[in-house]
Parts: C-alpha cells; sequence; structure tokens
C-alpha cells in the first residue's frame, strides 16, 4: 500500500492533508498504518485531562510492578507481552491530534514495547520495595500518547539477588482496569502453553456475546504466575 485515502479511513473523516499528517507521525509510514478511527467520547476526555497535565503527572497511566526469579523469565515475559500486543489492534493504537480538526487513534501493524532498563542507586540489598519505589520515581507517569504501543516497561535488577522487577505501564487511553486484567490473564495463558484453550475461549466469548448472552472475558490476575 503506498497511499491512504479517505475512502480506505471512513470513520476517521480525515482531508487527504490531514492523512498525510496521520502516516507522517507513524514509525515506518504508510505500511505500518493499520486503521484510523475517531475517538471515542471516554476517551476525548481522557486525552483533554492528559494534556492539561502534560508537564505534571497522568493520572491515567496505570502502573503494575511484577517481580522476576531470573532475567531469563522476566525476557519470557516480555515477549509474550510483545506477542499479546501483537495480537490485538487497541495495544498498538496512537492517539494525533497536531494539525487536525479532531484527534483520531491510528493502529499500528507492528509496534514493539519499549523497554527501559533502569540502574537504581542507594537500594538496600534485597529491598524489593525498594526498587519499585525507585522504578515509580524513576518513570514518573507522563506517556506520550503519539506514539504505540502505550504499554511501557521499565526493568531493573534487586540489588543483592538474581531477582528483576518490571514496572509496567498502560494508559487508560487504550485499557482500563478490567480491560489490564483480561491483558495480564491472556500472558498468563500463553506463559502456562494455554495458548490454544485461550484463543478457543476468546472465539467462544465474542460468539456468546454476539448472541447477547453477556459473556464476558475471565477478569483474573496473572502477576503471581508472571513472576514465576
Amino acid at each position: 500500500m503506498d497511499v491512504i485515502t479517505p475512502e480506505m479511513v471512513p470513520l476517521a473523516g480525515l482531508s487527504p492533508e490531514e492523512i498525510d499528517r496521520v502516516v507522517a507521525g507513524v514509525p515506518g509510514g504508510v505500511g505500518n498504518v493499520a486503521d484510523v478511527y475517531p475517538l471515542a467520547p471516554l476517551q476525548e476526555g481522557i486525552l483533554f485531562h492528559h494534556l492539561m497535565g502534560a508537564s505534571g503527572e497522568d493520572a491515567y497511566v496505570l502502573p503494575m510492578a511484577l517481580g522476576f526469579d531470573s532475567r531469563s523469565r522476566l525476557d519470557g515475559f516480555v515477549a509474550v507481552l510483545q506477542k499479546v500486543v501483537d495480537r490485538h489492534d487497541i495495544l498498538r493504537t496512537a492517539v494525533l491530534w497536531e494539525g487536525m480538526r479532531e484527534p483520531v487513534q491510528v493502529v499500528y501493524r507492528r509496534a514493539e514495547i519499549p523497554v527501559r532498563e533502569a540502574a537504581l542507586e542507594h537500594i538496600a540489598e534485597g529491598d524489593v520495595q525498594g526498587v519499585v519505589d525507585g522504578l515509580l520515581a524513576t518513570c514518573g507517569s507522563l506517556m506520550d500518547v503519539t506514539v504505540a504501543p502505550l504499554v511501557h516497561l521499565t526493568v531493573a535488577s534487586v540489588p543483592g539477588t538474581s531477582r528483576w522487577v518490571a514496572l509496567v505501564q498502560v494508559h487508560h487511553l487504550i485499557q482500563d482496569h478490567t480491560a489490564v486484567d483480561v491483558l495480564f490473564a491472556e500472558v498468563q495463558a500463553f506463559l502456562e502453553g494455554r495458548e490454544g484453550s485461550w484463543r478457543r475461549r476468546c472465539r467462544s466469548g465474542t460468539s456468546s456475546r454476539r448472541r447477547g448472552s453477556g459473556s464476558r472475558w475471565p477478569n483474573t490476575r496473572s502477576s503471581s504466575a508472571a513472576a514465576g
């Protein structure tokens, strides 16, 4: 695909000039644009508050700390989390607004999770909570929502041990607390080798919702399993 026309993204209601601005804002250009949508009303409100707090704290960045008994277990978690991001459009979505009449959400075809390794100082040996607090202080809560994915990772070793801690940050523009629970349930299923059954369960749940049964994905945590 060499060009995106307004007819290809009808829900966004963009002009050719606005589409050019969208493409210019996506790493990889036109070949990395999967779709463009308008924001939902709730997203518009969250974006407003995000922009108002651009120089301070963003209450809509959801942080979660996970512990791992080795770097290899952490690397395995990161690989599976990337796999889950690859599976879901919303996890590969950024929000753009500069030079456009209305903000839009842009789905990337490929969005690599940024992983930052922090070197924390003045933490006592084996002080896991101190490492978590240090990660939170290092990362802050601001996130550039114009670049997907809006899922970030900061990792650090626990001094005096072989353990590692990861701080996962997800922006509320793409996931609320319940959706984050589902995200980690999927990660846990993949880590435990239940990828096939999870996929079947999701397909079954989608079919049930379409029939109006009100079925939902499971609302479970996976921190302890991911931590190993």
